[in-house]
Order: structure tokens, then C-alpha cells, then sequence
């Protein structure tokens, strides 16, 4: 008899191991562009704002979360994890900022599951064009 949670036609932990994909080690994410601003969306399902950390450092933003293994399966304890799939532990992307974003007003929110992270853009800075005028004599 196999037991229950074994896919069916599965006969071992060995077997189980070799089928199934292996969950993703980082935060896939997607990063779109419109006039004013950059918006980096990060899949974090199942995280909490208290488990994601966002950090700038020299124009790099960094982007952490961490989930600790579930040891048992409800807080009474009386059920013992037999089958898992989640990912767990400390998850990390890094990228590099763009110099025109103006890191100061980077603003993040979560909802459903996403991340979105905008990072404005700074205004175009004028630059007067230098001009030489030629002095002339008058005849």
C-alpha cells in the first residue's frame, strides 16, 4: 500500500525527490519604465511586511525576505509536517539604480501577494548651453 502522500505511482522519498522541481531560490520580479518613474514588482507570496526588508546602499536597492521552516503543521503542535513544497530561508535580489532616481522618495507598498516598489525619477536638470558671442568694433 502506498502511503496517502505520495503522488500516485510514486513508491519513495527517493523517486519524490527526482520528479518534483525544486521550489525558486529568489524573488522573481518584473521592472517597468513610464516618463516620471520605475516600478519594480517582486512576487512575495506568503511573506509579511515584517518578513521584507527594502535598502539602498551606494545605488544598489536590495530587496530580503525570510521565512522560517514550519516545524509543525498547526500551533498545538499534535500534527507533524509529513509533505512540504514551500521554499524556505533568507531570499535576496540586488539591483542597480538608475543615477536619475531620486532615492530619497523610493515609496513601497504589498498587496495580493506583491511587492511594488516606485522609484521616481528625478527632474531633467536645465542645462544652459554655453554660447560665445563675438565682440565687434564699430566702424
Amino acid at each position: 500500500m502506498e502511503p496517502f502522500f505520495y503522488p500516485r505511482g510514486w513508491t519513495s522519498d527517493k523517486e519524490l525527490r527526482l520528479r518534483t522541481k525544486p521550489a525558486p531560490t529568489n524573488l522573481s520580479l518584473d521592472v517597468r519604465e513610464n516618463e516620471t518613474s520605475y516600478l519594480v514588482t517582486v512576487e512575495v507570496p506568503g511573506f509579511t511586511s515584517d518578513q521584507i526588508s527594502i535598502t539602498t546602499e551606494d545605488n544598489v536597492l536590495v530587496i530580503q525576505a525570510e521565512r522560517e521552516e514550519v516545524k509543525k503543521s498547526n500551533p498545538d503542535g499534535d500534527h507533524n509536517v509529513v509533505w512540504t513544497e514551500r521554499s524556505y530561508g533568507k531570499f535576496s535580489r540586488s539591483l542597480k539604480i538608475p543615477e536619475h532616481v531620486d532615492v530619497k522618495t523610493i515609496k513601497a507598498h504589498q498587496e495580493n501577494g506583491l511587492l511594488e516598489i516606485t522609484l521616481p525619477k528625478e527632474s531633467p536638470k536645465e542645462t544652459t548651453s554655453i554660447k560665445n558671442i563675438p565682440i565687434t568694433q564699430r566702424q
